[in-house]
């Protein structure tokens, strides 16, 4: 048996230790042992003092449970690399500069290239021979089909199409954001329509004749702590699903603009399947998914799927200006504000949640909506939710713009940083992206536990995610987004040793602790997002 490594961090003041850009929001936090008073300095390479302020003091804060000092630093803009300082403490160092966030882009973004599945990965670390290249049985007959492909989800080995779509969508829409500020090769060298493309193939391989989708592909059950290329059970696609048919509409609908340009025709080969899959859910009543007998892989299960239903039709307008499908869309919408059997749709970016990305695509194709008062609904909707969003942040010493953690709650928090960057792009408000890059600060450790959540970086390092590959090996593949604090302590390992934890500190740097420590394509994708916003708009 492997031993577990922790490593051990004693340094009180918590700071984002992968660095800013020059002229964002810097703060750090330190625990407030004398409350009279907390002034700091920051100090170059040489010690030199070439900034000084006083922190401000939050008493009692219920999500961190202490008394904290913020400091913060934001009018210094001086490139280099700096530590805090505060009586006898000293932070890790950091930098400041135009590329600090470089090296993290393309981690987080070569995640995707060695985590897909069915080809050879050649990587110096992670490189392995090609996995799940075997026929996939059609759950229930003795049917096969060809299904290798996609992105290994999260910590195990299986491929769902619902949370495929919600990554699919952030890294189209962070390629948006490059290719409008012309800075697709500044930050990085990666090709993420490729990668998109690739998922995008796979998910062709799971429509039926009919037009309907295949919720996933896994094995029955999930393996052990295994390489890729090691897990040989039988493949099974299990029955198809409103919730995968519809993502699967929108997504591809969506990639349509992009790929239109560069590959006339694979882009039509994904309107025709977005149109036939689109024909299948006007015929059908919804397929509510669950786990069938014998399967039990993630399920990604969802009782009311007219979000995903909205996101589809929205995302084919955008492709074909079919006043047919907004029509529909828009009968969606209403109907869930009116009816008393179904909830009004919230614009949310969860792979649970998606009709934000419908109306993010309503807001973008606003010159073709002929009902305004819809568009002007969404507006205020996004406008008041960004408004709540900094009021939280302001609220706490730590930043964090959402009060509830729960399973993938540093997702969440970037999926709120996506509702800030749509309320932006309305308001062009300042304090949204003062608020967001504080949400980062956050991920990159600025937080109570002290961790920079992103495996590689910084200097108080995720070593022992709920990832298979990782756990194998004895070491975190670098540049994944752990899933953060989930007060619920749903795993058996985060209830033995965070009891009674306030919710910030509900995390611990363990692999069987899959619901603080496992990691997630999407909650990789708003992360992509989010930097895309920041270095592309907030610079």
């Amino acid at each position: 048996m492997k031993k577990m490594m922790y490593t051990v961090f004693m340094n009180n003041i918590f700071i984002n230790q992968v660095g800013f850009l020059p002229h964002s929001q810097k703060t750090a936090v330190i625990k407030a042992t004398d409350k009279s008073s907390a002034s700091f300095f920051l100090v170059d390479t040489n010690n030199n003092k070439v900034f000084e302020g006083v922190g401000v003091l939050f008493e009692n804060d219920a999500l961190s449970g202490g008394d904290y000092y913020v400091f913060d630093f934001s009018q210094f803009t001086q490139t280099g690399i700096f530590s805090v300082t505060s009586g006898n403490e000293t932070s890790s160092s950091f930098m400041i500069a135009d590329n600090i966030y470089n090296d993290l882009f393309f981690s987080i973004l070569n995640y995707f290239a060695i985590s897909r599945c069915g080809e050879q990965i050649y990587d110096k670390d992670w490189g392995h021979k090609a996995c799940h290249t075997g026929k996939t049985r059609i759950y229930g007959t003795n049917q096969y089909i060809e299904a290798s492909g996609g992105w290994h989800d999260a910590g195990d080995y299986g491929r769902y199409v619902v949370p495929g779509s919600k990554t699919i969508m952030d890294l189209l829409l962070a390629y948006e954001l490059f290719e409008k500020n012309g800075t697709i090769n500044k930050f990085f060298d990666f090709d993420i329509l490729s990668e998109v493309r690739f998922e995008l193939e796979w998910f062709l391989k799971l429509q039926r004749d009919d037009g309907a989708v295949y919720h996933k592909v896994s094995c029955a059950s999930f393996c052990g702590f295994i390489p890729p290329e090691t897990e040989t059970e039988e493949l099974i696609a299990s029955p198809v699903s409103t919730a995968a048919t519809a993502d699967f509409v929108g997504s591809l609908a969506y990639a349509y603009s992009f790929f239109v340009k560069k590959d006339k025709d694979f882009a039509k080969t994904l309107l025709a399947a977005a149109k036939k899959a689109q024909n299948f859910l006007d015929i059908n009543c919804d397929i509510i998914f669950d786990n069938p007998r014998g399967i039990s892989t993630g399920s990604y299960g969802d009782k009311n799927v007219q979000d995903e239903r909205y996101f589809a039709l929205c995302a084919l307008f955008d492709a074909t200006k079919n006043e047919e499908y907004i029509e529909k869309a828009l009968y969606i919408r209403k109907k869930c504000k009116n009816s008393r059997y179904n909830k009004p749709l919230t614009d949310d970016f969860s792979w649970s949640s998606v009709a934000g990305y419908g109306s993010e695509i309503l807001l973008k194709n606003e010159s073709f909506i002929k009902d305004k008062s819809i568009i002007e609904e969404i507006k205020q909707n996004f406008l008041s939710h960004s408004k709540e969003l900094v009021a939280k942040t302001n609220s706490n010493p730590f930043n964090v713009s959402i009060t509830e953690f729960f399973w993938g709650s540093n997702g969440h928090l970037m999926d709120e940083v996506h509702a800030l960057n749509v309320a932006f792009d309305i308001s062009k408000d300042k304090n949204l992206i003062k608020a967001a890059q504080l949400q980062l600060n956050y991920i990159l450790g600025n937080n109570p536990t002290g961790y920079c959540y992103v495996s590689g970086f910084g200097s108080k390092q995720i070593e022992n995610p709920h990832h298979r590959q990782s756990a194998y090996y004895n070491k975190a593949m670098k540049g994944m987004l752990a899933g953060g604090p989930c007060s619920a302590l749903l795993d058996d390992t985060a209830k033995e040793k965070l009891q009674g934890k306030p919710p910030l500190q509900c995390f611990i740097d363990d692999n069987k602790s899959y619901s603080t420590n496992e990691v997630a394509i999407y909650w990789n994708s708003p992360l992509v997002l989010c930097l895309a916003w920041l270095c592309n708009v907030a610079a």
